[in-house]
């Protein structure tokens, strides 16, 4: 049955990092791709798979030393020769994690759940370049989605490590004015009861 498993994986393996796939951008691969990014990313979290058995196959598929163009299948890959770099590992157990297409302006799930399940849920997005590339309309779709912590997890990039960018507030970072407004219609508010009190305390 492991024989098996393990065959399979480095079909997987072949076919993302084949020279028809692997420069392609997340956001342009088709949905068989796609479902095998999700089944990679579920065999790791099982420990089915183990980094070095990834490690070793996208070394066997990949040339390691090469960089690879930003947003690709193959970069996404290769972050996996490093364990702590790699969007396959496993996130906190209510944490969704995707990634960001810069060029399409896009996220793409890699598990099939693609919503918050609780509200302490972080969107984790993966991103080649830096926490502002994400888009407005990308973090209003989280939003839409139930999501209201996101982590971005951006590097510059393949061989770099990720660094983390955390919104704990998604709706007062999105709406920083609406919420300065509010906050200081209370304050006047609040001044005037002041004024008015003392005025009549006379």
């Amino acid at each position: 049955m492991e024989s098996l498993l393990i065959e399979n994986f480095s079909r997987i393996m072949r076919k993302l990092l084949s020279e028809e796939n692997k420069d392609k951008l997340l956001g342009e691969i088709s949905d068989d791709l796609e479902q095998y990014i999700a089944d990679i990313k579920n065999m790791v979290d099982a420990g089915t798979i183990t980094y070095d058995q990834l490690r070793e196959e996208i070394s066997k598929n990949l040339n390691i030393y090469e960089d690879q163009r930003p947003g690709s299948v193959a970069q996404m890959l290769m972050g996996c020769i490093d364990e702590e770099s790699c969007p396959m590992r496993q996130e906190e157990v209510l944490d969704i994690p995707y990634f960001y297409d810069k060029v399409n302006k896009k996220i793409i799930p890699i598990t099939r759940i693609d919503s918050s399940i609780t509200s302490d849920s972080y969107a984790v997005i993966y991103v080649t370049g830096s926490p502002s590339d994400v888009s407005i309309d990308s973090l209003r779709e989280l939003e839409n989605k139930g999501f209201t912590k996101i982590k971005i997890m951006y590097k510059n990039s393949s061989k770099s490590k990720y660094r983390t960018f955390n919104i704990d507030n998604l709706n007062l970072y999105m709406n920083p004015v609406g919420m300065f407004n509010a906050k200081t219609g209370v304050l006047v508010a609040l001044l005037l009861a002041i004024i008015l009190y003392l005025y009549f305390k006379k």
